[in-house]
């Protein structure tokens, strides 16, 4: 099938690939992870502050990164998609 801009999905190397395009392709996982990563990490301090326990306190760190690695992965599938154009230059 030449001249068709085929996907390559098992490229070696990327493992999990497949999964990461499909996080990474609607601004809705922007959305969720920003929104998940400000109240994981209120969440964190929240219970640190009232003293709660450390399994409390790790669930609430981990929905801070999981938040955080969803809207750094949609940046990045993003800026893979999209290259932009050149920068401008300075007049």
């Amino acid at each position: 099938m030449s001249g068709v801009n085929r996907r390559r999905e098992n490229a070696p190397g990327r493992a999990g690939g497949q999964l990461f395009d499909l996080l990474s392709r609607t601004h809705r996982t922007l959305i969720l992870g920003v929104l998940a990563s400000v109240g994981g990490i209120g969440g964190f301090i929240t219970a640190v502050s009232q003293g709660a326990g450390i399994v409390e306190i790790l669930g609430a760190l981990a929905v801070g990164v999981v938040g955080l690695l969803l809207a750094t992965g949609y940046i990045v599938g993003y800026g893979r998609r999209n290259p932009g154009r050149e920068p401008r230059r300075p007049r």
